[in-house]
């Protein structure tokens, strides 16, 4: 198994950039725990940009991993 962390500073892009099908081999989102909408990847980054705004010691960007079979 292949892993590659990335961040990103916009939430929408974001979701838009994981959940592309047209240029991603295979997309499966398995779990979103802890947001309000735990059902909808661009709900649930929007979310958490929204928090990040909100507060000082948080990092603007949004951390996230991809993981491929070699």
């Amino acid at each position: 198994m292949i892993l590659k962390g990335s961040q990103r500073g916009n939430a929408a892009k974001l979701a838009a950039h994981l959940m592309n099908v047209r240029d991603n081999e295979h997309v499966e989102l398995h779990e979103l725990r802890g947001f309000m909408n735990e059902e909808d990847l661009h709900e649930a980054l929007r979310e958490a940009e929204a928090i990040a705004k909100g507060c000082a010691e948080f990092q603007r960007e949004i951390r996230y991993i991809l993981t491929a079979t070699a």
